[in-house]
């Protein structure tokens, strides 16, 4: 992250106060309450290509609305969290540059085990709601809680532990409900959500601008839907997460390492 940028990231989070805090917390809770409860609703049909109730779809828009308010009334515009128009091609490229990573790796570890491709019908209409979720985890976490979260505590260390802490803990209902919280799958997927949340996190703060993150979050999960794979390989992916997302880290790392360094 160039010295301009950096300087407009510090200043935009610098504001945030215990309020800003309580109100994270609150809006934590509430969709942590809710992904709970949602699996008890039988509305009688799912999103396309995607195992959750249509009930959760409103659960994020409640979220929003409430997260919305908050910020306009006291920013006035949603900057604050990410969205504006600002350096809006870079960040876009940025976000499609780092997906190259987790799409391509799924290209390979499917081809190396023969799966067959998904139609494209289904990869289509699994695009949208992969997206919806993506977007509305990385404007909530990313874009709201970490920015919260990075602006009032003084060590940034701790800042995003507990953000990507907030990040894995919300995955954990449909696995507790699920009954296989505790099998080998949950542990790579823990390290992989809290990764990826720091990974997220550095990349909204290239700019500013949460789009980057949106587009890696989207294209990372709907890579999945790019093959049919065999019930029996499942257990795959987990796995492919997780060490997609170290690659990710470890790119987006070395990369801004050797910014810092061409310009000392």
């Amino acid at each position: 992250m160039d010295g301009k940028n950096q300087l407009l990231h510090k200043e935009n989070v610098a504001k945030y106060t215990k309020k800003d805090i309580v109100v994270v917390l609150c809006v934590f809770l509430f969709v942590l309450v809710a992904y709970f409860i949602v699996p008890t609703f039988d509305v009688g049909f799912d999103i396309p290509q995607d195992g959750r109730p249509i009930v959760a779809k409103g659960i994020w828009i409640v979220a929003f609305a409430v997260i919305f308010t908050v910020i306009l009334r006291k920013d006035k515009s949603l900057a604050s969290i990410g969205i504006h128009s600002k350096n809006l091609f870079r960040s876009l490229r940025l976000g499609f540059a780092f997906a190259f990573i987790p799409v391509g790796s799924m290209l390979v570890l499917g081809i190396v085990n023969g799966w067959e491709f998904n139609t494209p019908q289904n990869m289509l209409f699994a695009l949208l709601p992969v997206a919806f979720f993506a977007a509305s985890e990385d404007i909530l976490f990313v874009g709201f809680f970490q920015t919260r979260l990075s602006g009032f505590f003084i060590n940034k260390n701790v800042a995003i532990f507990i953000g990507g802490a907030l990040f894995v803990i919300l995955h954990y209902p449909t696995r507790i409900i699920g009954g296989y919280f505790f099998d080998v799958s949950t542990i790579f997927q823990t390290f992989g959500w809290f990764f990826m949340h720091l990974t997220f996190y550095s990349l909204f703060k290239r700019y500013s601008s949460v789009f980057a993150t949106i587009v890696v979050h989207t294209l990372l999960n709907w890579s999945t839907r790019i093959w049919i794979i065999p019930a029996e390989s499942e257990w795959v992916i987990p796995i492919w997460m997780a060490v997609s997302v170290a690659m990710l880290f470890s790119v987006k790392y070395l990369w801004e390492w050797r910014l810092n360094k061409s310009k000392a």
